[in-house]
């Protein structure tokens, strides 16, 4: 092996390296996790913390998506979302064709924030789901 395609091959491995941690430190400004509802229902809820230009101030808003598939069509939910336990909103989203909906909205917040969810659907079907985007706070 020739001495330049050695040190091409060790300079493309070292490149590899170095971007591994930009890679993961892309992940740090958002959290998911994946469930299952009481009757079957599946929930995904994810975190994503705002790094916005098109709101003027300097306030921290973190994005919350709910997304929830229990297979019913037509079927109204009533979703709530808490943030360090006091209530942000509550939307009452319908099940489409498919049996799913999402709630997707932006609210204040920072990355230590306990950002919860509860969906009640019909006959009492739950999902609760809480966490943070850093868990090490």
């Amino acid at each position: 092996m020739s001495k330049a395609l050695r040190l091409g091959m060790v300079g493309a491995l070292m490149a590899g390296l170095l971007a591994l941690p930009t890679a993961a430190a892309a992940d740090d400004d958002r959290a998911r996790r994946v469930g299952t509802c009481s009757s079957g229902a599946k929930y995904r809820m994810t975190l994503i913390e705002v790094d916005d230009d098109r709101y003027n101030d300097d306030v921290d808003r973190v994005r919350v998506k709910f997304r929830l598939n229990s297979e019913k069509a037509d079927r109204q939910w009533r979703v709530g979302v808490r943030k360090n336990g006091n209530r942000v909103f509550v939307v009452h989203p319908t099940t489409g064709p498919r049996g799913n909906f999402v709630v997707n909205r932006a609210i204040r917040g920072d990355d230590d924030d306990y950002i919860r969810v509860r969906a009640v659907g019909p006959r009492g079907q739950t999902c609760v789901r809480g966490f943070r985007i850093d868990p090490d706070d």
